[in-house]
């Protein structure tokens, strides 16, 4: 098993065959929670398993110096993909890292990052037209395939909003 982890991945749990391997979203890794005047230094961090009971260390799959704070996989007709989002501006600080969703992809599922493509930025809050309910970021990220062979993204927003 791989575990590749983020802060809402946790909540979908399901598991996918990859080479005798499983992988499945895990946890997000932050030493505390971002406050007024801070920088985030979330990590994603991948774990391995041969057998589900013995488990490596964690590594980092995406650095605190990218901000990653969230993440979905799913499977495309050419192999994997994955949403990675930043941590949301929840405190209005400036500079801040780009806000929006990006996208990797890899041929099969895989905790080494070398094995993903450069990440591409497919949505960004950072614009002035950014609608007010998504103006300081996105986390959550989802996918859904449509039988189409659409595929519809889902996240969560955070309101440009005053000060906490």
């Amino acid at each position: 098993m791989i575990f590749i982890g983020g802060y809402s991945s946790s909540f979908r749990n399901r598991l996918y065959p990859a080479r005798g391997l499983r992988i499945a979203p895990a946890r997000l890794a932050t030493p505390h929670e971002v406050g007024p005047g801070e920088r985030p230094d979330y990590e994603l961090r991948v774990v391995d398993s041969r057998d589900g009971l013995t488990w490596s260390t964690p590594r980092a799959f995406a650095s605190s110096q990218e901000g990653c704070f969230d993440n979905a996989l799913y499977r495309t007709p050419d192999g994997w993909a994955m949403l990675l989002a930043r941590d949301t501006n929840l405190h209005d600080v400036e500079p801040f890292p780009a806000q929006g969703l990006w996208w990797i992809q890899a041929e099969a599922p895989s905790g080494d990052r070398a094995a993903w493509s450069s990440p591409e930025r497919v949505l960004n809050t950072d614009t002035p037209t950014t609608p007010a309910w998504m103006a300081r970021g996105v986390c959550g990220p989802c996918v859904a395939t449509a039988e189409d062979g659409s595929i519809h993204l889902f996240f969560t927003g955070t309101h440009r909003a005053g000060p906490w």
